[in-house]
């Protein structure tokens, strides 16, 4: 019988050992070992026999059984925690990265309803606010800066031991401040910004005068606050004229469109010999200084009521103004192209192009909806409310529509 090579025995050993042989090559193998104390060696640490303790089958059955020792199995094992442990390794990273993206690093926010303050002393700004969303809050605010207006985008996380709660940040700016944006929205502008008549200082300036003559009881009953003013005029032209300087308004020439009070009713109020079609609504300081300016026109087309609104610049809410809180405007977000989102109480707000539409919301008497839309840094809201059903209300939202749409894509 030739001799076997030992480095072909020793390839065979673990199928020898796993009694994977066949009957021919077992007794080469079997044979082999008996003279070849190299081999026998190799076997034994495979077996992890101490000692050799004799090589015939019923010991070769035996010892695999009792140690519990197969060096296959060990390499599986071995193979097998190393690919366990790269699977648990990977999902420990993807959960990392993903835990410093959401809520370390966080993404810039083009569409989180925030509510903030904003403060302009000089050339310095101050912002606070939160995030209307309770998922989610800022971690800090990027300031960019061209000719005098100053743009902020927030960057939101989500919310977590790291960052929660109210925000605040300060920027210094190197220019004098026009206006200061959040995103596209305008939460602050300079009353340089646009040429208005000194008179509407100076009805503030009365207010304040006429508050402080007041006893404490009749400040305590008083239904409005100094500073606060809204008068009406019979035309937008006029009110125009009050004002001081023109404001965009997309429907008072507009055909199909019937001039109403500012309410979008043809009621004239008793105190008034005329209608009453637009409404200056304004507030400013102790000190005179405008702090929020908004314009109002009535009208109706297809039967339904059409209240139209722009406002120049500040913001409403902050002015003391009494107005309906059911329907003002509390929140607001951006989508591309620099068309603002508001949201009210009572309805949410989907994109439609270049502006934006609330869904419907109604009472047993009527329907009405809001399409919103900002040009030129100027915000911009027209009401419909219908009493002759949806079909009358889908009419006048398609000729609101096309006028907003082709003011915006001529750009005036």
């Amino acid at each position: 019988m030739s001799k076997i090579p030992c480095e072909l025995v020793q390839d065979l050993l673990p199928n020898y050992i796993e009694n994977l042989t066949g009957e021919k090559s077992t007794e080469l193998i079997k044979a082999h070992l008996e003279t070849c104390e190299d081999c026998r060696k190799v076997y034994r640490s495979m077996t992890g026999e101490e000692e050799a303790a004799g090589l015939d089958e019923s010991s070769k059955k035996v010892v695999p059984e009792r140690k519990e020792i197969d060096f296959l199995k060990k390499n599986r094992r071995r193979n097998r925690r190393i690919v366990i442990a790269c699977i648990l390794g990977g999902l420990l990273l993807t959960a990392g990265l993903l835990y410093a993206w959401f809520f370390l690093i966080g993404q810039k926010s083009e569409s989180s309803f925030i509510y903030c303050d904003v403060e302009v002393e000089g050339q310095h700004i101050s912002v606070s606010g939160w995030v209307a969303d309770s998922i989610s809050v800022i971690r800090k605010i990027r300031f960019k800066e061209k000719d005098g207006v100053v743009t902020m985008t927030p960057v939101t996380v989500w919310a977590s031991a790291f960052h929660r709660g109210s925000f605040s940040a300060e920027y210094d700016a190197k220019e004098k401040i026009r206006e200061v944006r959040m995103n596209h929205r305008v939460l602050w502008r300079s009353a340089d910004t646009i040429s208005i008549s000194s008179r509407l200082s100076e009805e503030i300036l009365k207010t304040y005068e006429a508050w402080d003559e007041k006893s404490e009881m009749e400040k305590m009953l008083s239904s409005t606050l100094p500073g606060s003013l809204m008068k009406a005029f019979g035309t937008w032209k006029d009110a125009e004229a009050y004002l001081g300087c023109s404001v965009q308004n997309l429907f008072e020439d507009a055909e199909g469109f019937e001039i109403m009070n500012y309410a979008g009713t043809n009621v004239v109020l008793p105190e008034s010999s005329q209608l009453e079609h637009a409404l200056i609504s304004f507030a400013g300081s102790r000190e005179g200084e405008i702090l929020y300016l908004g314009m109002t026109a009535g009208y109706q087309t297809e039967g339904v009521r059409v209240v139209y609104q722009a406002e120049p610049f500040g913001r409403r809410e902050e002015s003391g103004l009494v107005y309906d809180e059911k329907a003002g405007l509390h929140a607001s977000n951006e989508i591309p192209g620099g068309v603002q989102v508001s949201a009210n109480q009572s309805a949410s707000f989907e994109e439609k192009g270049v502006y934006t539409v609330s869904s419907r919301y109604s009472t047993d008497i009527f329907i009405a909806e809001d399409i919103l839309y900002t040009m030129d840094g100027i915000d911009y809201s027209v009401r419909l409310t219908s009493l002759n059903g949806e079909e009358a209300l889908d009419r006048a939202e398609a000729a609101v529509k096309q006028r907003i749409e082709e003011a915006l894509s001529s750009g005036q």
